[in-house]
């Protein structure tokens, strides 16, 4: 999809029927597929201007990058920032409205969500004792 300069956004749903109504059928042996994945960063809270909500944008991973992320991790992203044209719907010329994007080319994970860590038994025991 974001291939070139020169790219509009296509539409997630997986086509069924091209544009002249004929029913569109997938060939598995002949078809060729990548890892893909859209994910949206949001500022750190506590670096956001004072009174002021944190911002957030649009990231895209592709192939080895795909799920090297999880929801509450903290990361540093290097990419390119993009600007997407939108096409109006039934129309190749754009509308005039972009949508922002970064194509990620690295992901530094900077920390992990607490809800994620392992703890063996003997580590609870510990735990469980200290907090008597």
């Amino acid at each position: 999809e974001l291939q070139d300069q020169k790219v509009t956004i296509t539409s997630t749903v997986y086509p069924t029927k091209d544009k002249e109504g004929r029913k569109l059928e997938t060939e598995f042996g002949m078809s060729t597929f990548k890892d893909h994945q859209t994910i949206t960063l949001q500022e750190m809270p506590e670096k956001a201007p004072m009174g002021q909500l944190p911002r957030s944008v649009e990231l895209i991973f592709d192939h080895d990058l795909v799920d090297t992320v999880k929801p509450g991790d903290r990361v540093m992203i290097v990419g390119v920032y993009r600007a997407l044209a939108m096409a109006s719907q039934g129309q190749q010329s754009s509308s005039g409205v972009f949508r922002t994007v970064v194509l990620v080319n690295s992901v530094q994970i900077l920390s992990r969500d607490a809800s994620h860590l392992n703890f063996d038994v003997s580590d609870v025991r510990m735990i469980r004792s200290l907090a008597k």
